[in-house]
């Protein structure tokens, strides 16, 4: 074969892919497109609400183990565990704005919700910076080690949610 004609076979290919939606790749026999973006509102809502829920859960926990690990090791113990209070609450502000802002970008189109993430995205940048300049503020009260760790807890705990899912799941059946 030359090139020109392996050149013509990769464009005629790459035509019917675009064209042709191949069984097997994601879709079911007879399945449309159609059928698959069927997306109930109100139980996308509750599986979003019942996210931030357990994110916050494992907010709480990993905070509770890094104040009273951290405090076994600092020299003060009360102002690392109010560093990694503040730091939490920072951390939680910052869990609540993602989730809103990703329900207000979900409603705008492709450009102005690529916009808007970012600018969401630089003002959380900021209140974490924000938490950290109090703590270098007032560094008598602050450990700014425990307003570090406890910003990272939101970190933390978004791999961990699935763990936190399954165990509020749990905890709710035996209700």
């Amino acid at each position: 074969m030359t090139a020109k004609e392996t050149e013509k076979k990769d464009e005629d290919f790459a035509k019917q892919e675009l064209q042709e939606p191949q069984e097997g790749k994601g879709q079911a026999k007879g399945e449309k497109d159609e059928e698959r973006m069927d997306i109930d509102p109100e139980e996308d809502a509750l599986n979003a609400r019942q996210t931030l829920f357990d994110m916050a859960l494992g907010l709480i926990v990993c905070a509770a183990v890094i104040a009273v690990v951290g405090s076994i090791f600092a020299g003060q113990a009360y102002c690392w565990v109010l560093g990694v209070l503040l730091g939490v609450a920072v951390a939680g502000l910052m869990l609540r704005h993602l989730y809103v802002s990703l329900d207000r970008a979900l409603d705008m189109d492709g450009e102005h919700a690529s916009k808007y993430m970012k600018k969401s995205a630089v003002l959380r940048i900021l209140m974490a910076g924000a938490g950290l300049f109090i703590a270098a503020l007032f560094p008598k009260i602050f450990h700014i080690f425990g307003v570090l760790f406890g910003l990272l807890c939101l970190k933390f705990t978004a791999y961990l949610q699935p763990l936190t899912h399954k165990v509020t799941k749990i905890l709710s059946k035996g209700r």
